[in-house]
């Protein structure tokens, strides 16, 4: 199927624009652990147990870029100013965001590993920068992730969980209490980490997307 907002190319569907009516997900997952990702970067991912119980370890994630005057998402979301160049892969296994905008070409990536452990799962994302300028820039990114693994965050009521940077792991983790999983009680533990260390991190929600 080929339209205004992508064709097929091989194994693979290519999107052409960010902004188009529904979000256009792929799916990749193993057999208890599902994730999926828009043309945009939307999307979450889940554990699931054998009667159906579900964990969402990730309801969010992203990057954004900065060059030292301007900002922008890595993974396509529509902005005012459009991008000078605009492409999503979505392939078996794997989505593929290429962005171009002042200058600088990105690859945004993720993918989840085959993983025959019925306990666990995990998302992996990548990126690339080239500065395509003569212009001389400082890139620096920000990425961000927000999980539901305690319950989903309310409007009106006590959010009391905390986590904290954990330097053994270059990451943030917790955990938490599950009653039934697969029939019995269980620690779960999640955690995000990075190849880099970071200049500086943020663990809470509002000081980080306002309370509204």
């Amino acid at each position: 199927m080929d339209n205004k907002y992508g064709h097929f190319s091989k194994d693979e569907f290519i999107i052409t624009t960010p902004d188009i009516p529904r979000n256009w997900y792929n799916y990749f997952y193993t057999d208890t652990f599902i994730s999926f990702t828009s043309q945009a970067g939307i999307g979450q991912s889940f554990l699931q147990d054998n009667l159906g119980k579900r964990v969402t370890p990730v309801c969010q994630r992203g990057f954004y870029i900065y060059d030292g005057k301007n900002g922008w998402n890595l993974c396509g979301l529509p902005v005012y100013e459009k991008y000078d160049d605009y492409k999503c892969v979505h392939g078996i296994g794997y989505t593929k965001i290429f962005l171009k905008k002042y200058g600088i070409e990105t690859e945004y990536g993720m993918f989840v590993p085959d993983d025959s452990d019925s306990d666990r799962g995990a998302e992996i994302h990548y990126t690339k920068a080239k500065n395509c300028t003569n212009e001389h820039k400082c890139i620096s990114l920000l990425s961000y992730c927000e999980n539901e693994t305690d319950g989903g965050y309310r409007y009106q009521g006590y959010n009391t969980d905390t986590v904290d940077f954990d330097k053994d792991i270059n990451g943030i983790a917790f955990s938490v209490m599950l009653d039934k999983w697969n029939g019995e009680k269980k620690n779960l533990y999640t955690f995000a980490t990075s190849t880099e260390a970071p200049d500086y991190y943020d663990c809470a929600r509002n000081a980080f997307v306002g309370p509204y």
